[in-house]
């Protein structure tokens, strides 16, 4: 149980007992009397479902004036008695606490649950039909697909064949499949020139029709395909130089260079201009018009990160002429704003099968920069201030289908505890009924030792069929996956299995 929803509802019980004159209530709360203090660690593993422990707690009876009780967080892991003797369920993270009934003077220990034998038997059973079971295939740099620039047609297709084959045998039923990763293309585009890292120069002809043969092959395999669309990336120095002569000559960034905006030596979209908005706009319907795509998708590329340094992102220009007296941090959230709604309606307009979502960064702020953000998180990327993307307004306002944040912190992170985060979308996407889907960090299988483990994402999993709400997962990247870093495609396998 979450413990704001203890509190409240404990709270709101204690009221409603003493208006009818119950006597019941001290046998309704487990606990006793007194005060409470820590006397032992701050953790414990659970490893046979026979152990017990006992919460290091003391209890001082000399001043009875509040009643102590402890509750769980996730009953599903562990269980506490009404004297705080804790009982393994299943495996995963639970934080056991011991509190005053208003609240105040919390004390909690954090208890892991790993028996021997696995335990995606638990977590399968929570998950439904309708879950959304994704991967993320990144064609900028080359990181998933192709393996490499300038391959012919029949290595392009096998490399898509094994893409597609590879997700469903590991029993996932989704692909974002990028699309446009610079102001390029992987598909025959009006508007944008060939992508380099297709053809090995951009602009140059592409062998087929790339994202016709990816639907297709997607749908033979039983996934949904979402075309990912970075926004306002044109380049950066280590590829194209900032000029943008160096860019294709069809380029609307070489076409029309007051669109763009230096920025550490890369070249950006101005989110302020209203016909670069548009552009955007008329690529959505382009792929929708002319492909059996079943989402669009757009990732966490807004305004870039650091642009909020006073002056370090030249759009003086375009506030001047379009901030109609906002504040410049609410002018460049309303841009973004402006072009999430805009794709929301042409999306809607132009087919009714298919979905918009984004997958930001896996923070909208944190409590301590804004009474509504995330509890408990210290100094990290907040995707409110860094990349001026309010997230939690597109919820609200139901001008994305799906959120898909990217909660890319393991579970015992002293930043930002993956938990909280997941909670915090959760519960936002549960009052707005909106899709979440929570996107998980496969790639830190390779440098993060909290992750070169099975048991983080697995108990990642475990906690998302937790919560109020969530509707699925979508893993980064498709290469981390094939090389099955800490098993994961293992792990997966055994969870989605039918």
């Amino acid at each position: 149980m979450k413990i704001k929803k203890v509190f409240f509802f404990a709270i709101l019980f204690l009221l409603s007992l003493s208006l009818c004159g119950c006597s019941e209530f001290r046998n309704t709360f487990s606990g006793f009397w007194g005060n409470v203090e820590k006397t032992g660690k701050n953790s414990h593993e659970f490893t046979s479902p026979d152990e017990e422990w006992q919460m290091p707690v003391s209890v001082n009876h000399e001043n009875p004036s509040d009643e102590i009780y402890f509750f769980s967080s996730n009953e599903n892991v562990a269980t506490v008695s009404e004297t705080g003797v804790i009982k393994p369920v299943s495996n995963g993270t639970a934080v056991i606490t011991a509190a005053y009934l208003d609240g105040s003077d919390l004390i909690s220990v954090r208890v892991s649950v790993s028996f021997s034998g696995d335990s995606s038997e638990e977590v399968s059973e929570n998950l439904t039909k309708e879950d959304l079971r994704g991967v993320w295939v990144s064609t900028v740099w080359n990181i998933d697909f192709p393996s490499e620039s300038g391959l012919s047609e029949e290595q392009l297709k096998s490399e898509i064949d094994e893409i597609m084959t590879n997700a469903a045998s590991w029993g996932l039923n989704a692909v974002f499949f990028q699309v446009r990763p610079m102001s390029d293309s992987v598909y025959p585009s009006s508007i944008f020139p060939s992508s380099s890292f297709i053809t090995g120069e951009q602009g140059g002809e592409l062998p087929f029709d790339i994202l016709e043969y990816t639907v297709a092959a997607a749908h033979e395999n039983g996934l949904e395909l979402h075309a990912w669309i970075n926004p306002f990336r044109i380049s950066f120095s280590s590829l194209y130089s900032t000029n943008s002569e160096s860019l294709a000559e069809t380029n609307p960034a070489r076409l029309h260079p007051e669109y763009t905006v230096e920025f550490e030596n890369a070249l950006y979209y101005n989110p302020g201009l209203p016909e670069v908005r548009e552009m955007v706009v008329s690529e959505v319907e382009e792929i929708i018009n002319n492909y059996d795509v079943d989402g669009i998708h757009f990732d966490d590329y807004f305004y870039p990160s650091g642009s909020s340094e006073e002056g370090a992102f030249d759009d003086s220009e375009a506030y001047e002429k379009y901030g109609g007296g906002l504040s410049l941090s609410d002018w460049r959230r309303e841009n973004v704003n402006s072009l999430i709604k805009e794709v929301h309606n042409v999306v809607k307009e132009t087919s009714s099968d298919v979905v918009f979502g984004v997958s930001p960064g896996g923070i909208w702020a944190t409590k301590q920069n804004n009474d509504e953000g995330v509890e408990g998180l210290g100094n990290t990327s907040q995707t409110y201030y860094d990349v001026y993307a309010d997230t939690k307004k597109w919820v609200e306002d139901k001008i994305v289908d799906y959120i898909c944040p990217q909660i890319y912190w393991h579970i015992d992170s002293s930043i930002a505890p993956f938990e909280p985060i997941a909670e915090w979308w959760s519960d936002l996407c549960d009052r707005c009924d909106v899709a979440l889907y929570v996107g998980i960090a496969a790639y830190k299988g390779e440098s993060s030792s909290a992750y070169q483990t099975p048991d983080e994402i697995k108990n990642e999993i475990s906690y998302l069929q937790t919560l109020s709400r969530c509707d699925g997962e979508v893993y980064f990247s498709y290469s981390s996956l094939e090389e099955n870093l800490a098993q994961v495609v293992d792990t997966l396998k055994e969870i989605y299995s039918d």
